[in-house]
């Protein structure tokens, strides 16, 4: 908008409402194909920038200036662009969330996250946020302190080395997925906890998988006071299956599956989850409540289906580790296994077995 006053050229800003405030209501026309925003923004009485930018997919530069003060909500807000120098204006806000808010494609080309801390202090939800950016080789100083759910935070991120900058709340709920594929991550380059230990957590299956160059022992107690009820969860559900996460699966499923982590002490485990808990579900020796675990993964009891239940655990072979009862489902028990050796001492089939090994 320009504005001839006094013959002064004046340009006027846009100012946006949290009723139209995307590029797509704005340029209709070609939102999709503009490269930068043609026009001044006025942003200062936005609440929510959720989608902001969502599906300008060759959006290269960002404005130089965005007030996003006021802002609770930039989830998604570069999702489908092209941007790779992240302006540092973008983690000013009291939004909550920043659910997948640098996008996701463009991440793969992503080079910059701002020279300034990255300070997060109302984020509570940071899933997917740096995630593929593998082109990334540092970051700058982030501080995440109330953060309860950082599913994804930088799967795939493999050139970082040093972690050691980030500052995470303990009581973390979620990390499932958080630092998998971080194939460069050093055991000195982990990130920090804020009391040195990880209280809450909820779920944090593959958090650290395949993190081939993190060697030694896990420098932090994982308590798991705060694990959700998962008595009701047979072998089946504690086992991931590569499109499905099942609401009763076990939360530290391959946690360090891939890694170099050597052993976790796992503390303040109730009686009635320790047979979930051994290196083949984990990934890696462990100790739970001091006690290093026997590694004996007890299938006894009544009713249980088996069905599909080692098809993703790779294991080499199948022998007395393994303690097994009555049973009533071994469909596909095995499946995609290359077993060298079965003991299946003790087991009594009532059902079906149809294709167990397949």
């Amino acid at each position: 908008h320009i504005v001839n006053f006094l013959d002064e050229v004046v340009i006027e800003a846009i100012e946006l409402t949290d009723d139209r405030y995307k590029m797509q209501d704005l340029y209709p026309a070609r939102y999709q194909t503009m490269t930068e925003v043609p026009d001044k923004l006025d942003t200062s009485k936005l609440t929510t920038a959720e989608e902001m930018f969502y599906g300008c997919t060759n959006l290269s530069k960002l404005p130089d200036k965005l007030d996003l003060t006021n802002i609770t909500n930039m989830k998604n807000f570069l999702y489908g662009t092209k941007v790779t120098t992240i302006p540092d204006y973008i983690w000013n806000t009291k939004s909550k969330t920043y659910y997948y808010a640098l996008g996701l494609d463009n991440r793969q080309n992503l080079t910059s996250l701002g020279t300034s801390t990255i300070n997060l202090q109302y984020a509570e939800d940071v899933s997917g946020l740096f995630a593929f950016s593998s082109k990334l080789v540092s970051i700058p100083k982030i501080n995440l302190p109330k953060v309860k759910k950082m599913t994804q935070l930088f799967d795939g991120s493999s050139q970082i080395s040093d972690f050691s900058s980030i500052t995470i709340n303990s009581d973390v709920e979620d990390m499932a997925i958080a630092f998998n594929n971080c194939t460069s991550m050093t055991l000195k380059g982990m990130p920090k906890f804020t009391n040195n230990e990880i209280n809450k957590i909820k779920k944090m299956r593959y958090a650290f998988s395949n993190c081939q160059n993190l060697v030694g022992a896990f420098p932090y107690n994982i308590d798991c006071s705060n694990i959700e009820d998962i008595t009701k969860a047979n072998i089946e559900t504690i086992t991931i299956d590569s499109n499905n996460y099942y609401p009763n699966e076990f939360p530290f499923m391959n946690t360090f599956k891939g890694s170099g982590i050597t052993s976790v002490d796992f503390t303040n485990v109730d009686d009635k989850y320790k047979r979930y808990f051994s290196k083949y579900s984990v990934g890696t020796d462990i100790t739970i409540n001091g006690t290093p675990a026997d590694n004996k993964i007890n299938i006894s009891g009544d009713n249980y289906s088996l069905k599909g239940s080692f098809g993703i655990a790779e294991l080499d072979t199948i022998t007395s580790d393994f303690t097994f009862g009555t049973v009533n489902n071994l469909s596909n028990m095995f499946v995609n296994q290359c077993l060298t050796s079965i003991t299946l001492d003790g087991l009594k089939v009532v059902g079906d077995i149809i294709s167990a090994y397949h």
